[in-house]
């Protein structure tokens, strides 16, 4: 187990991996459809963006939030992982 900035208890099991990247993946899924809804509601696809490289351990620059500081509906980790 690591500890984050606040000092919880964060899990690094195989157990905790898998939730994160199922989690991922199934919101990966939604995109295509989310993307075909925009478009067919009149929305714009932008120009590519341009990605840095980065390599080890500098990490990519994170932009500011662009959504409310809210939890999604649902969005808690189920009790068996917490």
């Amino acid at each position: 187990m690591t500890r984050s900035e606040k000092g919880r208890a964060q899990r690094t099991d195989e157990q905790f991996n898998h939730f994160i990247r199922s989690t991922a993946a199934f919101a990966l899924q939604s995109l295509e459809d989310a993307k075909d809804a925009l478009l067919a509601e009149g929305g714009e696809i932008p120009d590519p963006r341009v990605l840095e490289v980065v390599h080890f351990p500098k990490l990519p620059k994170v932009p500011e939030p662009c959504f409310p500081d809210e939890p999604a509906p649902g969005s808690d980790l189920p009790s068996e992982l917490l």
